[in-house]
């Protein structure tokens, strides 16, 4: 009865962006510039270059991080010239929501600067307490636990929200670090997060009551949901070198109370849910490396675009540990999946409310219409993008190269 309760949320919500260092190997050796091409002559205003000339903004591609285990696209991304793509997995995860975390980051040349997203990771925690009611009254708690459980298919770790579990995350990741700053931005995205989860914590209990109850014996009610963010800037040293980094990361929750009763005998469960949708994350060998590709790493986060058959790939994964491991009816199953499916439409259409998440988020760009009609964003301190093909000139400046064309801004 308890697994029952949990199986909507494995398909009521898979949004993915966000990142991590998923390999210590990344970074190398220092130094990183921003890459710049040569041009042509300079001439005025609008017009473009002769080769003579080197301009001074920066050129980019959009390429696509591909899974290296399941040759899965993952993401779709804003690649600075000479930086390497790439993408990876990791499956066997504790977890039925999300069994398979994807990683997709860019590389520059000499292996000390990476931008990279993790997708999303999912943990629960339960707490039980039973006894008597009535004249006499007893009770008895079991405390909440963490760490895997396989036979329920579930990692159970004490909620957190975003900074707590930003702390959580460097620790683990890197041990001790330094705060250098948090970056405010303006708690819009917590906002649109706190919307969804009371969306989803609503739609849950009501899912709850319609498959679960029975003669008044069992009851549901929501304790608690929350949205957060952060978005902070650390510093930490490993090996003797010095890193920095920059990391954005959401999280969201809620909790839901079981409650069944058998004559003057009672079960308490609490259920908390929650979720990093994404983890983002900058990182340096050095400070001044860090400063001279900060515009790289911004012009790449703003453009991520998560891949629809990467989602496909998990929610199809957690719907076979759904059947594999939940020891219930066929029609239970096949109702909570279709509930989920009902919730959320498909796969694609919740990419694009996270993506629109994502979008505010985001501070301080213009945005761009490509010549496919599609849009790019692009700091503010640049002047004027341009596209050839898939690569694009961001520049300060107003010029460009020979021949690309020059696009509109949106607004």
């Amino acid at each position: 009865m308890k697994k029952s309760v949990l199986v909507l949320l494995s398909v009521m919500f898979l949004c993915f962006t966000a990142c991590g260092n998923s390999g210590g190997d990344k970074i190398a050796s220092k130094g990183q510039k921003t890459n710049a091409e040569k041009g042509g002559s300079l001439k005025s205003g609008e017009e473009s270059v002769t080769e003579e000339t080197a301009l001074t903004g920066s050129f980019f591609s959009m390429q696509t991080a591909v899974d290296s285990n399941s040759g899965t696209p993952i993401a779709d991304m804003l690649v600075p010239d000479g930086w390497t793509i790439y993408g990876s997995s990791r499956g066997n995860i504790c977890d039925w929501m999300y069994p398979i975390q994807g990683y997709a980051g860019v590389l520059n040349p000499e292996g000390t600067v990476f931008v990279e997203l993790q997708t999303s990771e999912h943990y629960a925690m339960k707490a039980e307490s039973f006894g008597t009611t009535g004249v006499i009254t007893g009770q008895q708690s079991v405390p909440s636990q963490e760490g895997e459980n396989w036979q329920e298919y579930a990692t159970y770790l004490n909620y957190k929200n975003a900074s707590g579990y930003l702390d959580y995350f460097c620790r683990s990741h890197y041990g001790s670090y330094e705060v250098i700053r948090d970056i405010d931005k303006g708690n819009k995205f917590a906002r649109e997060y706190q919307a969804y989860v009371d969306k989803i914590s609503d739609t849950e209990l009501n899912f709850a009551r319609r498959y679960f109850s029975s003669n008044g014996t069992i009851s549901f009610f929501k304790q608690w949901s929350e949205g957060t963010e952060i978005c902070r800037q650390i510093s930490f040293n490993a090996n003797g070198k010095d890193y920095y980094a920059e990391l954005t990361i959401p999280t969201f929750g809620y909790g839901m109370l079981m409650r069944t009763a058998y004559g003057y005998a009672f079960v308490n469960i609490q259920n908390d849910s929650w979720q990093v949708p994404f983890i983002l994350v900058y990182m340096a060998e050095g400070k001044e490396a860090f400063d001279a590709n900060y515009e790289n790493y911004k012009a790449v986060s703003e453009n991520i675009r998560l891949r629809k058959e990467f989602a496909d790939l998990v929610m199809k994964t957690s719907e076979q540990i759904q059947i594999q491991y939940m020891k219930m009816t066929q029609a239970a199953i096949d109702a909570s999946i279709e509930a989920g499916r009902e919730y959320n439409g498909n796969a694609s259409s919740t990419m694009d409310k996270v993506r629109g998440m994502w979008e505010d988020c985001i501070k301080e760009r213009d945005e761009y219409i490509r010549e496919d009609g599609s849009h790019i964003k692009v700091d503010m301190n640049y002047d004027s993008v341009y596209q050839s093909g898939d690569r694009y000139y961001l520049g300060r400046d107003g010029l460009s190269p020979d021949g690309w064309t020059k696009l509109d801004k949106a607004y």
